[in-house]
């Protein structure tokens, strides 16, 4: 169905760059904050997430994380058709299995973290887990140019020798050790301010989102927006373009 559906629409996957972002917890804010980046420099967008679903700055009712690859291949032909040229996308392990991502050409690959959760669906965590892997081994296709992983999960950094493997570059990312980290933050209830230190740099980032765990997804998203060619000075000042994630 997925190489169906990317014939009859033309082939738009050939016309945007993806960044796909798959894990247990975190896909939603990760995948907004990289749109923010994004859109900070010009770029346009389509976004696919379970919240909603956006197509160059038009917002779409979203019915589940990743749609059947029918309407997946419709939305990426109507956001290239809109002058779109990034695809940021919430890739469920659900829609792995079943193949709705098939072929799709991941620019970027980032996976947030891994707990127990649908196994009513994959039945262990083994199988929940391989099912995550396929974003980054190259069997759906091609492995990702570029995969950013959580280096304090025990299952990133599996996933980092996985893509190596494969022949993709790794970006770790952690909140004390890793290619990406955070040095003095500083919470607080309308926000937060931390020292982000990368490979080019170390930068201040002030957003309105606040928390341990928007760390994590701030280091997610500005490590894949690097990636994609964003400069570090870029990534500090689109990380503070989003006021808050719908719904979180």
């Amino acid at each position: 169905m997925a190489a169906v559906a990317a014939n009859f629409f033309g082939h738009p996957e050939k016309q945007l760059a993806f960044s796909g972002v798959t894990g247990t917890n975190g896909k939603t804010t990760t995948a907004f904050l990289l749109e923010a980046m994004l859109n900070s420099v010009g770029r346009k967008t389509v976004l696919v997430g379970t919240i909603e679903n956006h197509v160059a700055g038009v917002v779409r009712p979203a019915p589940h994380t990743t749609p059947e690859s029918r309407d997946l291949l419709a939305l990426f032909r109507e956001g290239a058709d809109a002058g779109a040229t990034e695809a940021v996308m919430e890739v469920s392990s659900h829609a792995l299995a079943q193949g709705r991502v098939h072929g799709l050409p991941y620019d970027v690959a980032l996976f947030t973290n891994l707990t127990q959760d649908h196994l009513d669906f994959h039945g262990t965590m083994e199988n929940y887990f391989a099912a995550k892997r396929a974003l980054f081994d190259g069997s759906l296709g091609q492995a990702p140019r570029v995969a950013v992983v959580n280096g304090d999960d025990p299952y990133g950094r599996e996933l980092a020798g996985v893509t190596r493997a494969a022949g993709g570059e790794v970006f770790l990312y952690g909140l004390q050790a890793g290619d990406f980290r955070v040095e003095d933050a500083e919470m607080r209830a309308a926000g937060m301010r931390f020292r982000m230190v990368t490979p080019q740099g170390a930068e201040e980032v002030q957003t309105r989102l606040t928390g341990r765990v928007n760390l994590y997804n701030l280091l997610a998203a500005a490590s894949a927006a690097m990636a994609r060619g964003l400069t570090l000075e870029q990534v500090a000042a689109g990380a503070g373009a989003l006021d808050h994630v719908p719904g979180r």
